[in-house]
């Protein structure tokens, strides 16, 4: 099949019925994946239990066309394209939410804080003070939310969470303690952080009054359930934790850094004319690195073998094709890493596609009715042993036999245009 035949032919394949979309609040590119999508997190948790460690990131995937729903990133490798909310493990894709712009929306399929009405003080407002009397209520912001939502998405456990500095607040870290599972993240310098840490940031951001390197300070929340870390790296790093107490080290080996800045003094001295040191971190740090990179992974196996193609027409085909169907081959490529399978593991993703789509040629071919190619002669004989039949075509170029025509047989030609 030539390529130009497969794009037309694309333009009409669909997961969805386009006559018969489901009636939801969700936009219609998002309705038009939803069953597939929600089909593939329901599979997903079946074949894999999930462990302790979890992390929730952002996840982009690239649609060059227009859409209301799109999103840019500046800062991201694709920056332009659909936001996703995904919770992962070892790069496996276990749950994910679609994201919509703008202030007004945000995640997807979470409740909406209702509108403010002007009205006097009324039942609910009265059940909301005392809830925060009781400490029953943390008010979270629609991201943070998204954070609680994919949790509670997952089978019921006690989990520990790894987010970065976009999701990091003392009020999720409390709403996560108060369902049963751990966090750590870092910070940033306006998430309700111990002010003093606050300047500390500030100062070493701007080359004064810095810590030396490895200095390490810890100040918990008032009702003592979050810790909140300021630990002297190349810069000032912020962490918020419900699991680690702070004081925690492990050995791990470090590389010099090459930079030039007025905060990175401290680790220069630290280092000298070394250019490898094997010293002590703080476990909340190094824990950290090793666990919060799970949805990077995904997206790195993504990222290696994706759909070249850019799509330009057709948002939900960028969703379908470069989002949902990725990840049906990546965790199943996961699933067969990790798990016990029959066969001999492949170690890498270009392998099992290829094993995935010959085990595809050998089921369907055989039942297939469209026209076949002939093949003519001994296929199996050297290329030398042919009588090759040129006519009219130079020595070095392949025969017809070889080609699959049939010999003798008169071909149809283009009639001559007049």
């Amino acid at each position: 099949m030539t390529y130009d035949r497969f794009q037309l032919l694309q333009r009409h394949l669909r997961v969805f019925n386009p006559f018969n979309l489901a009636d939801t609040d969700l936009p219609k590119v998002f309705r038009a994946v939803d069953n597939w999508s929600e089909h593939l997190q329901q599979v997903s948790l079946k074949l894999w239990s999930p462990g302790t460690n979890i992390a929730v990131d952002e996840c982009m995937t690239r649609f060059t066309g227009r859409s209301y729903e799109t999103t840019k990133v500046p800062n991201k490798p694709t920056p332009f394209g659909f936001k996703t909310w995904v919770v992962a493990q070892k790069g496996f894709f276990l749950r994910w939410i679609w994201h919509q712009p703008r202030k007004r929306y945000g995640p997807v399929g979470l409740p909406k804080k209702p509108r403010r009405q002007p009205r006097k003080k009324s039942q609910f407002s009265r059940q909301l003070r005392s809830q925060r009397r009781r400490d029953l209520y943390t008010p979270l912001n629609p991201t943070q939310s998204m954070v609680i939502a994919l949790v509670n998405r997952l089978p019921k456990a006690r989990y520990h969470v790894f987010i970065d500095n976009l999701f990091s607040s003392v009020n999720l870290f409390t709403h996560l303690r108060r369902l049963g599972h751990g966090a750590t993240g870092t910070a940033r310098r306006n998430c309700g952080i111990f002010k003093p840490f606050i300047q500390l940031k500030v100062d070493d951001t701007a080359g004064r009054n810095l810590l030396q390197f490895g200095e390490l300070r810890i100040a918990p929340t008032v009702d003592h359930k979050v810790n909140q870390i300021a630990w002297k790296d190349n810069a000032l790093v912020l962490f918020l934790t419900s699991v680690f107490k702070g004081d925690e080290r492990v050995n791990r080996k470090r590389k010099r850094p090459n930079t030039m800045e007025a905060r990175a003094r401290p680790i220069q001295r630290f280092f000298g004319e070394e250019a490898v040191k094997d010293f002590e971190i703080p476990s909340v740090a190094a824990t950290y690195n090793d666990e919060m990179n799970h949805v990077d992974r995904g997206d790195q196996l993504r990222a290696s073998l994706g759909y070249d193609h850019r799509v330009r027409r057709g948002p939900w085909q960028a969703l379908a094709w470069t989002f949902l169907f990725d990840i049906a081959l990546i965790n199943s490529y996961l699933l067969q890493l990790h798990g016990s399978p029959s066969w001999k593991r492949y170690r890498s993703q270009e392998a099992w596609r290829g094993c995935l789509v010959d085990a595809l040629i050998a089921t369907f071919s055989p039942n297939f009715q469209g026209r076949k190619r002939y093949r003519s002669g001994n296929e199996d004989l050297n290329s030398p042993g042919h009588k090759l039949i040129y006519r009219g075509r130079t020595k070095r170029s392949s025969c017809h036999a070889c080609q699959g025509h049939r010999c003798g047989v008169v071909r149809s030609q283009a009639k001559a245009k007049a």
